[in-house]
């Protein structure tokens, strides 16, 4: 009889530790404390345009703006903001900003154009969760 209870007993304890590893897993990647990798791909002499982006989807907007010397500097603020879709990098010297963060997505109901000596960059973020699992399929 004290066999069966200490069996119970032992049962009802790793299903309750169970849950509570369960709720933390939870908790842990829902609560985004798992960080998000960035992937960039990258079109060369292309801006983001506001004004007709705006017409496709309202809540596009450039959010942000910096003076930065690199594009790469501009990719890793993007990458660094979750709100973040996408970034312009042209370097002008008469300019104030060379770099400007952009909200908006699905990226094809955003419009751009061409400018020369311009660098724009599509944001895509995932888990690392999810890219381990992508890669074991």
């Amino acid at each position: 009889m004290v066999a069966i209870l200490r069996s119970k007993q032992i049962s009802i304890m790793l299903c309750f530790m169970r849950y509570i590893f369960g709720l933390i897993f939870v908790a842990k990647f829902s609560s985004g404390g798992e960080k998000l990798s960035c992937q960039v791909q990258t079109e060369n002499n292309k801006i983001f345009d506001l004004h007709r982006s705006e017409l496709l989807n309202p809540a596009a907007k450039v959010f942000q703006g910096f003076n930065f010397s690199s594009s790469s500097e501009c990719q890793k603020e993007c990458c660094g903001n979750s709100k973040c879709t996408l970034f312009v990098y042209h370097h002008r010297k008469e300019k104030k900003h060379s770099c400007f963060l952009v909200s908006c997505s699905p990226k094809e109901n955003c419009v751009y154009q061409q400018l020369n000596g311009s660098l724009l960059g599509y944001v895509t973020r995932a888990s690392r969760l999810a890219q381990g699992l992508l890669t074991l399929k």
